[in-house]
Order: C-alpha cells, then structure tokens, then sequence
C-alpha cells in the first residue's frame, strides 16, 4: 500500500503540523543487496543516512531539508551532543533547551488495555488518539555521560549542556543523525533561520528561562522536531511550526515525497550494488521523482 504522508494543522500561537507514522517502515521492499552483499571498498561518504531506517532517516530529513531551503539551519541532537560532535567533526555551541515531544506517551494505557484483552476499548483509544503528540516543548538540556569509565570533569561540567550545531548541507545532517541510532528512538530540533540569526539563536537557548518559539521565529522561518523511532513498538513524527501558514507548501512537497517513495520502492528491485543503491536513496532524501531525474 503506498504511503500516505498526512500532517494535522492548528494555530496556537505558531501554525503547527503534525504527523506521526506508524510503527512499520514507511519503504517496504527489501534491499537485499544492501543486507547480504556489503561491498567493503564502499566510499564511506556514499553512506550518508546510516545502516538502519535509512529510508525513513532520508525520507524525514529530506522533507526538512526541501521544505526550509533558503535558510540557514542550526540542529540540536537530543542527549547524545558528543557523539554528534564526533561523527561530523562540526564545532557546537553549547546551549540550556532542547525541545521534546512525546509520541508514545499513551503506550501504558495501551498495555494495560492488551493485558485485560479490551479489544474494543483499545481499537477505540488507538483511533481516538493515533495522532496525538505530547508537545512539552522546551525543557532544561541534558546529554549523555558515560558510566565506566567514569565521566571527564569537562563531561561533568557540561552534562547537563545540549549542542548547537550550523548545518550547511543535507549529508552533514544525515552524518549527524547517525550519531543517534543506537538508542530506542531518536529526536532532532532543526532550527531553520534567516541569514545573519545565528547569534540570535544561541542568546534565545542560553537564556536562564523557558523560551518561548512563538516571540523567536519570524516571517519565513520554521522550527522542525523529527522522532525516529527504532526499537519494535515506537513510532516516528514529524512536528513543523511556523509564524505563517505554510500549509499549502507541507502538502504540495508530501505528495512529492509520496511518489518519490513509489518510485524508490519499485527501484530497489533494481539494484545489484550499493554505490548506485545509495545514490537513488539521496535522490529519494531529495524527493526527486522521474520527471526530475
């Protein structure tokens, strides 16, 4: 069954779009020639959305990347700033926020519900929230520490520190996001600024109280939070916020990205190599389809 790439809108404050997929993966066809033929003169660069849920990954950073071109792009890595740091090699600034949303923040319920066996009562709360989101929205930052051996000052100095980071392009962003699969999910917050806000930026993150996004973002700028959900059970969203009606735009480039998704689908079947596999996945990131090819 083809994708169906669908954001809910509302107005408060900010105009926000929401979408959350399910727990599938949104490609179904295997690439087989990536699991069982792994060619190891590979030119790593080719590898730029990471060795699992590299579809989704391609497919959600993509959509970020395509809806906020002409901006300047400064991304938080959830918890794991170091490993970001060390996978790009970028320089990052350290700031006090990082914005959360919860997707799965019902599963108790929906657990409790399988163990008493309520099917109806559990169809019911499954349709009545499958598209909620838990928007917390800025909370105090934290990174991850190591236990053994035991943590650096500096690490103990800055745990409690997230990292900025000014993307420039679609592979660094991809390098990045990598650095945050080895966990039950991932999560990212893309700031998608005009030129000349950087600093702007880090004084509204460093502040010592709750930001607020909808006195920060200005015409023409977006606030992107992406979840990929990896362990079996989570799921991935996609949260867009804006001081504008962007609307028209989010569902002109998801049914883009719907075909494009098709499209790489029925080309997997195709591929006898990786080199040429990887490049057609960036063309997917890209949302090119064959009148763009």
């Amino acid at each position: 069954m083809p994708i169906k790439i669908k954001f809910q809108e509302r107005i408060s404050k900010l105009h926000t779009y929401s979408c959350i997929f399910g727990e599938k993966t949104i490609v179904h066809a295997d690439w087989l020639p990536l699991i069982l033929d792994w060619e190891p003169r590979l030119n790593p660069e080719s590898d730029t959305f990471g060795d699992e849920h590299r579809e989704e990954a391609a497919l959600y950073l993509g959509f970020a990347w395509n809806l906020s071109q002409g901006l300047d792009h400064f991304v938080t890595p959830i918890y794991y700033r170091d490993d970001a740091a060390k996978r790009t090699q970028l320089p990052f600034d350290f700031i006090n926020w990082e914005y959360r949303v919860d997707i799965d923040h019902l599963s108790m319920f929906k657990s409790m519900m399988r163990f008493i066996n309520g099917r109806a009562l559990l169809f019911l709360f499954n349709l009545l929230t499958k598209d909620l989101i838990a928007d917390k929205g800025f909370i105090p930052a934290r990174n991850c520490v190591q236990v053994s051996p035991p943590p650096s000052v500096w690490q103990e100095q800055h745990r409690h520190e997230a990292g900025l980071f000014h993307i420039q392009t679609l592979t660094e962003l991809g390098k990045l996001h990598q650095a945050l699969l080895a966990d039950a999910t991932s999560e990212i917050n893309i700031f998608c600024l005009k030129p000349g806000r950087s600093m702007d930026l880090l004084s509204f993150l460093t502040a010592p109280t709750k930001p607020d996004l909808s006195k920060f973002l200005k015409e023409g700028e977006i606030f992107i939070d992406i979840v990929l959900g990896i362990d079996m059970g989570y799921r991935d969203s996609i949260l867009i916020k804006s001081s504008q009606d962007i609307g028209s735009k989010i569902r002109s480039l998801s049914l883009q990205y719907e075909q494009a998704v098709s499209e790489y689908e029925y080309a997997s079947f195709q591929f006898q190599a990786l080199e040429p596999a990887f490049a057609r996945l960036n063309e997917l990131a890209q949302g090119k389809t064959t009148n763009q090819l």
